[in-house]
């Protein structure tokens, strides 16, 4: 089988996909606009960003290499490898390979998605990301919804309201980590510190400023710990010192956890995050979050700091969770019997 991965990265889930279909033997490449982090991989087709003088030339040389030569056209996100023109989202290589009778499907992340509407009505926490608009939203997951059979790949459950709507069939493949890759370092909690960690992509987003007052406060009680905020380092320095972190705080107003909590729960890291209650029962047995949200974050915080021998069996349990739900390999796996299903429709 071969495969097609494209058009963007998204925080190393596209590498890492295309890692675990390799292993499993499957020829899976890439055409890909790199993320501004460096997650590793090199591109079998480069992209560039549409501000790049080469954008539109690399993606028209990516798509005279590519369309009609694989078996599986695995998109990412809501655009396609052209580039947006002149306002029209043509997706012409998703076309040209759904016409040449090739599997093509789409997989969703997350805000190019997002219904602020059904957010705000079920999340007290969310705060809507700029530039974000609905309509724009709806019209493009109501176009792929034609193209791709009305199959659509989320991540989790979080965007099942989103997709609904337009996607009879719903697929949920998890976020990706290569275990083998991330060593855990389990460190007797009861000799230390302990280190409180919160690497934010987004500090509006991500609720940063909810996690700075939290800390503050805790530090006012006399509760000891280190807290660590990394903003504008490489990948590669956020998981050494996520290595080294008794808790990590991924993010407090979205609803659901992002790569970076598996990450930390391969490195045997305990993460809290603001998980939406009912989503919680949704993801796989063991699931092994800590939720908190703004209001409950002091708490929950004032509560696992004081139980290192709970936080250590906790680090042990997160480790195995990412070993079983999210290793690319595992994940791979999944993806083969959704194209199967897929095709076989």
């Amino acid at each position: 089988m071969r495969v097609l991965h494209a058009p963007l990265e998204v925080a190393g889930q596209v590498g890492l996909t295309i890692r675990g279909q390799r292993e499993l033997g499957i020829t899976a490449h890439g055409a890909l606009q790199p993320h501004t982090f460096d997650y590793g991989l090199e591109p079998d087709f480069p992209l560039y960003p549409k501000d790049d003088s080469r954008h539109l030339a690399a993606a028209l040389a990516a798509i005279r290499a590519t369309v009609g030569k694989y078996d599986v056209y695995h998109y990412h996100t809501n655009r396609s490898i052209l580039p947006k023109v002149l306002g029209w989202y043509g997706l012409l290589d998703v076309r040209l390979n759904r016409m040449l009778g090739k599997t093509v499907l789409v997989e969703f992340w997350g805000s190019e998605i997002r219904l602020p509407s059904v957010e705000s009505a079920r999340n007290p926490y969310y705060i809507p990301e700029p530039g974000l608009k609905e309509a724009r939203n709806r019209a493009i997951m109501a176009i792929w919804a034609g193209i791709a059979r009305g199959h659509a790949l989320i991540a989790d459950d979080s965007m099942r309201a989103y997709v609904e709507p337009y996607f009879p069939h719903i697929h949920i493949t998890r976020q990706r980590i290569d275990t083998r890759a991330l060593t855990p370092r389990f460190l007797d909690p009861a000799t230390r510190v302990p280190v409180v960690l919160h690497a934010p992509s987004d500090t509006a987003v991500k609720g940063t400023r909810y996690v700075r007052e939290t800390v503050e406060r805790l530090k006012g009680r006399g509760i000891a710990f280190e807290y660590k905020e990394l903003r504008g380092v490489s990948h590669a320095q956020v998981i050494e010192i996520l290595r080294d972190a008794d808790l990590l705080i991924d993010q407090l107003l979205m609803g659901s956890h992002g790569a970076l909590a598996v990450e930390a729960m391969a490195l045997g890291t305990p993460v809290v995050c603001h998980v939406l209650p009912e989503l919680i029962p949704t993801f796989p047995e063991g699931f092994p979050i800590i939720p908190a949200n703004p209001d409950t974050l002091e708490s929950v915080l004032a509560e696992w700091l004081q139980r290192p021998e709970d936080r250590a069996r906790l680090g042990e349990q997160s480790r195995e969770y990412a070993e079983r739900v999210h290793d690319c390999r595992v994940v791979a796996r999944r993806l083969l019997e959704i194209y199967a299903k897929i095709t076989a429709t």
